[in-house]
This record gives structure tokens, C-alpha cells and sequence, in this order.
């Protein structure tokens, strides 16, 4: 009788552990399957798992690999539960428990949980990038229109189309047009970028003097654009002489204020623009170069394009791994948090929704 309920309480284990009546039923996941596990185990999100059949399964060594049976659903919410750092969703797993419980590799929700109280990742590897920019544009994705879930910048930022057109010589000659023929028509801010940039590219201390003395650049510390174009000039073109455009030393604030507190008139000199325009001028080049000074307000770089007959940018012309980059830049930020605002949760809602409704394939 002891041997006869031992050998009930063993099975009792077996079947608890180790869901034996599946294995005719068995089949391995199918893409949208590994898919749909991926995406789970990247945003966290335990419902996308629920789109997976129970026959995607796939067995264990008993003796190896600590015994049990893991679906591609229990894979799932596996993988969603580390990256919610949740182990209440390792409750869906299944087996229970391993076929070894003191196993620390073993599968089971009860490993699961295991390993959410240990702060591990999930390491399934996921699509490559031609896969990934698939499942993207199936579920409707644009990559130039990511930015409006609200949660990510642009994938082609104006600034950089800016830095780009202001080495064309077609543009630069376009802003040279604007300045001479319509500056009047042209606000503050338009003429001091144009001229930044007709500067940087004839390297002509000139244009400079065209920057409105009013407009005030963050890059120069609140300081005055014209000086700042006058600064990064002399040091491109490692020109001390176009620093006397600044003012002079013996005239500047900082100077006259170290003067009143009784430093000598030589040392204050040097804490003057001018002096460390010169000293910039005359250091070693290092080959890099200030360049063109691109706004870094995004309607005004913008319309500067639009001024200089530039197109808005499209991610559409960036390589394939660059547009993939960006949408796993996307799921990043989709990871849950406890500090995730509105847009976040939003966003997260949208994509599982889609995610859900993926077709399967034939």
C-alpha cells in the first residue's frame, strides 16, 4: 500500500510538473508566435502572450534541464514578467513547478518567479532588422511618423539636415541671396543663421558683422551670436586677426570687473573674449571645426530649410539598420516603469492592440 501511494503521489508531481497529455499536440512556434514573444518580453506586456496557441510547445530534458515542459505562451510570459520585474505573471506559466523544484535552472512559474526576484532580463534573441521593420509596417507603423505617439524624437532631426545643407554650395549661395537681396523681410533669428552659415562657408569675417547685434545665442553661453560667429570663425580658420573684431580686452565686462576687484590689468585681460578668441586662434589644430551654427529650435530649423528651397528630411532614406535602431529605441522607452507618464502608457496600449491583431500566417 505505501509502494502503491507513493507511486500515486509521484504521478500526482509528474502531472502537475510535466504536462504530458500535450505532447500530441505539440508543434514548434511560427513566426508570429516568436514574434508576438518578443515584443511581450521588450514592453512587458503579458496580454500580447495570450495571442499564442497552447499547441506551440516544446519539451525539456527531464534530467538536463531540470525537468518540465515549456509552451511558447508560458516563454512569453516568462519573458514579459522580467521586464515588468513582476512575478505575479508568472502564475500563466506552466509547468507549475520544475521536475527537480530545487533546480535553479529549471522551468516552471515557480523558476520564473525565481528569476524575476533575481532581476534578470529576458535573453531570448529577437528579429533581425529586416524582420523587425516587417513587423512594424504590418502593424502599421511609419517611421517618419513614430514621433507622434509622443514618446520619441524624430528619427531625422531638421538640426542635422541643417549642418548637412549648410556644406552644399547651392545652399550657401542661396543664403548669400536671401541677406543681399531680401534681409529686410528676413526676422532676427533667420538673418543671424544665414550669415552663420555664408560665414562658416567662405570663411569671411564679413558676414558676421551682418548677425543683428541684439540676438542671443545659448551655444555662446547667452552671449552675443555676432561674437559667437566672429569666435568659432578665427578658430577654424586659426586667424587671430578676425578676433579684433570682438571687443576689445582692455574694454571687455569681465575685464573691467576683475579690474575692480583688484586684479591687475594684464591678468584681467585675458578672462575677455577677445583674449581667448586669440589664444583659440593659435592653438594646434586638432582638424575639428565649429562649422555653421545650426539652430537648435526645431520650427526654425524648419523654416530655414524651407527658406534655403531644402526638404524636410525622411527617415524613409535612412539605411535599414538605422530605421531598425530607431524602432527598438522606440520599445525602450516602452519599457514599464514606475515613473511612465500618460503618452507612455498610451503608446504601450496601441502597439499591444496592434501586436494583438497581427495576422496568422497561413
Amino acid at each position: 500500500m505505501l509502494f502503491l501511494a507513493l507511486c500515486l503521489g509521484a504521478l500526482a508531481v509528474l502531472a502537475c510538473a510535466y504536462p504530458l497529455w500535450t505532447f500530441g499536440a505539440a508543434r514548434p512556434a511560427n513566426a508570429r508566435e516568436k514574434l508576438l514573444r518578443y515584443f511581450a518580453g521588450e514592453i512587458g506586456a503579458p496580454e500580447v502572450c495570450d495571442a499564442i496557441s497552447r499547441d506551440a510547445f516544446q519539451r525539456y530534458n527531464a534530467l538536463f534541464a531540470g525537468g518540465g515542459a515549456s509552451y511558447a505562451r508560458s516563454d512569453c510570459y516568462e519573458a514579459a514578467a522580467l521586464r515588468a520585474h513582476d512575478a505575479g505573471i508568472c502564475r500563466r506559466v506552466r509547468p507549475l513547478v520544475d521536475f527537480d523544484p530545487s533546480s535553479s535552472h529549471g522551468y516552471s512559474a515557480l523558476g520564473c518567479a525565481r528569476r524575476v526576484l533575481r532581476n534578470e532580463t529576458p535573453t531570448a534573441a529577437g528579429p533581425n532588422d529586416a524582420e523587425l521593420l516587417t513587423a512594424f509596417a504590418a502593424m502599421g507603423y511609419d517611421v517618419d511618423e513614430l514621433p507622434r505617439e509622443g514618446v520619441i524624437g524624430p528619427a531625422v532631426k531638421p538640426r542635422d539636415a541643417y549642418v548637412t545643407a549648410a556644406r552644399n554650395d547651392t545652399v550657401v549661395a542661396r543664403a548669400k541671396t536671401l541677406l543681399e537681396r531680401g534681409q529686410q523681410t528676413l526676422g532676427d533669428a533667420e538673418t543671424a543663421y544665414l550669415a552663420s552659415l555664408v560665414a562658416a562657408a567662405t570663411r569671411a569675417p564679413e558676414w558676421c558683422e551682418r548677425i543683428p547685434r541684439g540676438v542671443i545665442i545659448a551655444e555662446a553661453h547667452q552671449g552675443p551670436f555676432r561674437d559667437w560667429c566672429v569666435f568659432t570663425l578665427a578658430s577654424d580658420t586659426q586667424d587671430p586677426a578676425i578676433c579684433d573684431a570682438l571687443l576689445p580686452a582692455r574694454s571687455d565686462a569681465k575685464t573691467l570687473e576683475a579690474i575692480a576687484r583688484g586684479v591687475a590689468p594684464a591678468i584681467a585681460e585675458q578672462l575677455s573674449l577677445q583674449h581667448q578668441c586669440r589664444r583659440q586662434a593659435n592653438r594646434t589644430s586638432t582638424g575639428a571645426v565649429y562649422g555653421a551654427q545650426a539652430p537648435s529650435d526645431p520650427a526654425l530649423t524648419r523654416r530655414l530649410l524651407s527658406l534655403l528651397g531644402q526638404t524636410a528630411p525622411s527617415a524613409r532614406a535612412l539605411p535599414p539598420e538605422r530605421q531598425a535602431d530607431y524602432y527598438r529605441q522606440f520599445l525602450y522607452v516602452l519599457w514599464p516603469g514606475a515613473q511612465e507618464g500618460d503618452a507612455v502608457k498610451a503608446a504601450r496600449a496601441k502597439l499591444v492592440a496592434r501586436l494583438i491583431a497581427l495576422p496568422a500566417p497561413p
